[in-house]
């Protein structure tokens, strides 16, 4: 049978984080990590059918909808050429997909994508390094690809390295690295022997699952040459989705069965976190129509979630991001109730990136700003100077500049431009705006903080040009936001750095954003002389801005520039404060 996608098809989808649904009216909603931003996306699409998110424990996420007339939008990271839009750029607002005009099924794997088209053709993109795209790349294809050997397909389902098509006649076929398959570097498909007819199919990192025409479950390890064996205790099974250690299935009868042998968030519904090793019926799901599960990371917990006949849903797992759409952030082993988020008003659907970067913030800092006032202050100060960007540039910038302004030196963040527009990309690039803004900050408090990360954190990012220790402040400022953020600098194994903040790192940053000076600095420096031996040696207009009050104060400002001119710096065997003598 071919045509829109069937009942239940793609109605809900699950990833790191996130969770997006097809409405009863034909729109996307999504909400978790970044959903507002997801929301105000998807605001505009109609005429939905299936909906289908990239799930990876890493990389940023992708999201593609399927319409009732066969065309296929996608938006979010394009870096594989994920978005088949011709590039490798993200794109943050749905675009439909060059050359697809047909298509009546949809998967987004990690880093591709593909679809079935009406004639039972498919076509893929995206990275192809481990197969995934059926043997037409073995790199990145930017456009629709079709997959040689495939001409009766009608299903379709992508997982992280791999992907697999149910033929009309119920024929599985799969392909890619560890593809569930079962055959090494299996970049062609090749057909999955020992199974009846199959009417769904979910691959994940660890196994695949497939569901036969007379209800069964079969599922196998995906690094194996595959030998389905049945899971026992479900006969009547309509559907199946694998996630982190574990896999649920949707019975005829609108109840749901999770099993599997990692349950820590709680995301096989068993009312505990214990692992579920045979399926047990999730209490209080009793009329749904499809069932999903997400991957999870090593910073976000997985969740499952599930869509009911009346169009609503329930989700239950891990919670840190919202992602299970109750309104809080507590983990649940049981199915609650997604709280309906509110509908975009017509007026506030944006029109192109910038608007929807603004708009989205504009909501986003709202939400954070009791807590993280200076989130606030930041926004307030670069809202209008603020655009968002398709570059290639690492995730974001912000561009500061100093001036002297009637002896003192006065600096600012004179733009913010977004490329990775994440909520944890965007507060690091506001901490940015806040570090280098003095009108933002408390003087001598600020100075203290920022000396604090040039002296403890000398060598770092030197050589990329910037400053000592102003890239690890700024992930220590996200990371008192967003304590799942992805920390890129402190990733990146600078010398004698953690992967994460240490305490002392986020009680200096702390002090400094309540305007009190850290502990720190008064124990290190009691001097000009002190002061200036460091300053010396790290020296930054934006330190110097901050500080050159200290100890009475700077006995002239002759040879303060911006960009400072190095030939006019005093020595650093002389004081240059008045507690010096001038």
């Amino acid at each position: 049978m071919r045509g829109a996608a069937r009942s239940g098809d793609g109605l809900i989808a699950a990833s790191r984080g996130r969770t997006c649904a097809v409405r009863p009216d034909g729109g996307v909603t999504c909400w978790g990590q970044d959903g507002i931003r997801e929301r105000l996306s998807a605001a505009g699409l109609n005429n939905v059918v299936a909906v289908s998110t990239g799930d990876h424990p890493h990389q940023e996420l992708h999201v593609c909808a399927l319409h009732g007339n066969g065309r296929v939008s996608c938006w979010g990271s394009g870096i594989q050429g994920q978005l088949g839009r011709g590039d490798r750029l993200s794109g943050y607002l749905p675009e439909p997909v060059p050359r697809i005009y047909d298509a009546v099924a949809l998967a987004a794997g990690s880093d591709h994508t593909c679809v079935v088209h009406a004639g039972g053709d498919v076509s893929c993109w995206g990275s192809g390094s481990l197969g995934q795209l059926g043997g037409v790349a073995v790199a990145a294809a930017s456009r629709p690809q079709r997959v040689p050997g495939l001409d009766n397909a009608v299903r379709i389902d992508a997982g992280p390295s791999s992907t697999c098509a149910i033929e009309a006649d119920g024929a599985l076929w799969c392909w890619g690295l560890r593809g569930g398959a079962g055959i090494a570097g299996a970049f062609e498909p090749a057909r999955v022997g020992g199974l009846p007819g199959v009417v769904s199919v979910s691959t994940g990192r660890d196994e695949t699952c497939a569901v036969t025409v007379a209800g069964r479950v079969y599922c196998w390890p995906v690094a194996a040459i595959p030998r389905p064996a049945p899971v026992g205790g479900i006969s009547d099974a309509t559907a199946v989705a694998v996630g982190d250690g574990g896999a649920c299935a949707v019975h005829a009868d609108g109840g749901v069965s999770c099993w599997g042998a990692r349950n820590a968030a709680g995301q096989l519904g068993s009312g505990g976190t214990a692992p579920q090793p045979r399926p047990s019926r999730v209490a209080g799901i009793a009329d749904a129509v499809a069932v999903t599960l997400s991957s999870g990371s090593s910073r976000i917990s997985p969740h499952t979630c599930a869509a009911h006949e009346n169009g609503s849903y329930s989700c239950w797992g891990g919670n840190g991001v919202g992602q299970l759409g109750d309104g809080t952030r507590r983990a649940r082993s049981t199915a609650a109730p997604v709280v309906g988020p509110e509908d975009v008003p017509e007026d506030r659907i944006p029109h192109d990136p910038t608007d929807l970067l603004r708009t989205w913030l504009d909501e986003a800092v709202r939400e954070r700003e009791t807590e993280a006032p200076w989130l606030r202050a930041a926004w307030d100060h670069v809202r209008d100077r603020t655009s968002a960007s398709p570059g290639a540039s690492f995730r974001g910038s912000v561009q500061p500049s100093c001036h002297l302004s009637g002896g003192s030196l006065v600096c600012q963040a004179d733009s913010m431009e977004i490329v990775e527009m994440t909520f944890e990309t965007v507060v690091h690039e506001l901490a940015h705006v806040y570090d280098s803004t003095t009108e933002l900050v408390s003087g001598r408090a600020w100075g203290g903080v920022q000396l604090y990360f040039a002296v403890t954190y000398p060598h770092c990012f030197v050589d990329g040009g910037q400053q000592p220790g102003v890239e690890i402040l700024a992930d220590t400022m996200t990371h008192l936001v967003e304590p799942t953020a992805w920390l890129a600098y402190y990733a990146s194994g600078c010398s004698d750095l953690e992967i994460r903040p240490t305490s002392e790192a986020e009680e200096v940053i702390r002090a400094g954003l309540a305007g009190q000076v850290p502990d720190w600095y008064p124990d290190t420096v009691t001097s000009g002389a002190e002061l200036w031996t460091l300053l010396r040696r790290l020296l930054s207009a934006r330190i110097l801005a901050n500080l050159a009050d200290e100890f009475g104060g700077l006995c002239s400002t002759d040879w303060v520039r911006y960009p400072l001119d190095w030939s006019l710096v005093p020595p650093e065997s002389r004081n240059p404060f008045r507690d010096g003598g001038c």
